[in-house]
């Protein structure tokens, strides 16, 4: 639902994952009313950080 980037940050590693705004508005329509969004990673990292904009957040 999103694009995963690694890098670092001080000495620790990071995962950002950022999301689709169409395919989280999409999974969003699909659920209805009262659904939940998980933002989740399949590799290990120190940080992982989920972005999304405004409008996904006003979206939800």
């Amino acid at each position: 639902m999103g694009t995963a980037t690694n890098g670092k940050r001080n000495d620790q590693t990071l995962t950002t994952i950022t999301l689709d705004q169409k395919k989280l508005e999409d999974k969003l329509a699909a659920e209805g009313k009262g659904a939940v969004v998980s933002i989740t990673a399949t590799r290990k990292s120190d940080v992982i950080v989920g972005e999304l904009n405004g409008q996904m957040a006003k979206n939800m």
